[in-house]
């Protein structure tokens, strides 16, 4: 899985698999490496504020005809490739397991990927959740860059996304995982071609983000302006746009980002991903709720921060009055964020 970049968040990559922790300063990216690392960067809180793929780095989408071309090549009956999978032993350690999953073929056959995807629901006995968080990231991982994925993957990622007795982090592994089964990346990675399939994924980005008193909406709502931005970068034409249900979620993400940015009982890091979507899509009415928590002293340094960047992005030379009387009050860190969001209201009043 690439990784996935946005202004103002930061971006965790564990083994491959991407967890997004808000940052109010620049986005950087670090590798988690262990679990200690893997736990705390869950507890930030895993995708809760995403990020979107670099256009730099994108290619066209692939073509049927290319992607049954490379699928030609690859011979399916593997055999004896999954002993780490299957036989794991008790006294190892977590990195140990990790260790044997990275080392798996990525060319698995049907069976050896179901037998694979089974250690994505339940946590192993010998394994803490939070071990089992990484386990289970890495399972995803291998299960979604195998050259054929096994016809039942998404299936799999749906039925973990939605499952609100499922653990939360792997609820949201699952959804960053659903992205990359709906939009491809390049033109050698595998997405869901069964039309049916394809719904399913976009029900569950659709149902996970109307969902607004939970977290995982945040994730949700995220990942849908991921995949409207790699199809936008991706040079999807009109049939493949219909074909892949992204008009079905261009039509309803506005709509979502601003009831989850305006709704009273919206967590706070919930509310940071959606006041982003709401900037990142244009979307000048939330201007009302970004000033509302700028100005609120008593809101979390993070949401404030966000909603400055929001006002810096969208506002008028009026807003940028709101912005410099907050100045002489405002500690250090809001300080620091009013004055490239003032530049930028200058800028693109100046430029009219």
């Amino acid at each position: 899985m690439k990784h996935w970049r946005v202004p103002s968040l930061l971006l965790v990559a564990v083994a491959g698999i991407s967890i997004f922790v808000y940052t109010p300063a620049k986005m950087e990216i670090r590798r988690v490496t262990n679990v200690k690392d893997h736990n705390n960067a869950a507890n930030e809180h895993s995708l809760e504020d995403a990020a979107v793929e670099n256009p730099a780095q994108m290619r066209e989408v692939p073509n049927p005809k290319e992607r049954k071309s490379i699928r030609s090549e690859v011979k399916q009956n593997i055999g004896g490739q999954l002993p780490a999978a299957t036989n794991l032993a008790k006294q190892e350690t977590i990195t140990q397991y990790v260790a044997r999953i990275r080392e798996i073929s990525e060319e698995l056959d049907e069976e050896d990927q179901r037998q694979l995807a089974k250690h994505l629901f339940e946590c192993p006995e010998n394994m803490r959740p939070e071990e089992w968080h990484w386990f289970a990231n890495e399972v995803m991982n291998k299960l979604c860059h195998q050259v054929i994925p096994y016809s039942e993957l998404s299936d799999v990622l749906v039925s973990l996304a939605n499952d609100r007795n499922v653990d939360i982090v792997i609820r949201d592994y699952a959804i960053q995982h659903i992205i990359d089964r709906m939009v491809p990346v390049s033109a050698t990675e595998a997405f869901e071609e069964n039309s049916d399939k394809r719904k399913l994924l976009t029900d569950s980005l659709l149902q996970n983000a109307s969902e607004l008193h939970l977290p995982i909406s945040g994730t949700a709502l995220q990942a849908m302006q991921i995949v409207l931005e790699r199809a936008k970068v991706g040079s999807f034409s009109a049939k493949q746009a219909e074909e892949f249900l992204l008009n079905e979620i261009e039509q309803k993400i506005d709509a979502t980002a601003l009831k989850l940015a305006q709704f009273s009982a919206t967590h706070h890091l919930t509310r940071i991903t959606a006041i982003q979507v709401c900037s990142q899509r244009k979307l000048v009415e939330v201007l009302k709720t970004s000033t509302a928590f700028a100005m609120d002293e008593g809101a979390p340094v993070s949401l404030r921060l966000s909603a400055i960047a929001s006002i810096g992005q969208l506002g008028s030379a009026k807003d940028a009055k709101l912005l410099e009387d907050l100045i002489p009050s405002s500690e250090q860190r809001i300080q620091k964020a009013l004055s490239p969001a003032l530049q930028k209201i200058h800028q693109r009043i100046n430029s009219l």
